[in-house]
């Protein structure tokens, strides 16, 4: 009885694993090219605006007019993307503006 009580006891602490440290979700095997996408950049912070899906980091994210950086935006027309949860953020001085991001989405 305790070794069906050890394995289940595996069963589900890999389990709850598996639910609690999955990173990305609703994910295909085809990436799928997303332009239909507009957002208005919140004007109280944070300055952040959440994709429909997750962008491919290879593939890259574009919004005209802006430029990408490696770390949270320092100048107005920049953005930083958060490849794992799909946030893309900007500068406190672009609030209010409408951005439409051009990305490949995994979904």
């Amino acid at each position: 009885m305790p070794e069906i009580l050890e394995g289940l006891k595996c069963d589900i602490r890999a389990t709850v694993e598996a639910a609690v440290f999955t990173t990305e979700v609703n994910r295909r095997d085809s990436l799928q090219y997303i332009t239909s996408e507009y957002h208005t950049i919140p004007a109280s912070p944070p300055h952040r605006v959440r994709l429909d899906e997750v962008p491919d980091r290879d593939s890259g994210l574009v919004i005209a007019g802006y430029t990408e950086g490696q770390s949270l935006p320092s100048l107005q027309g920049q953005f930083f993307v958060d490849w794992i949860m799909g946030y893309v953020w900007f500068h406190s001085s672009d609030r209010g503006k409408i951005v439409n991001p051009r990305y490949f989405g995994k979904g």
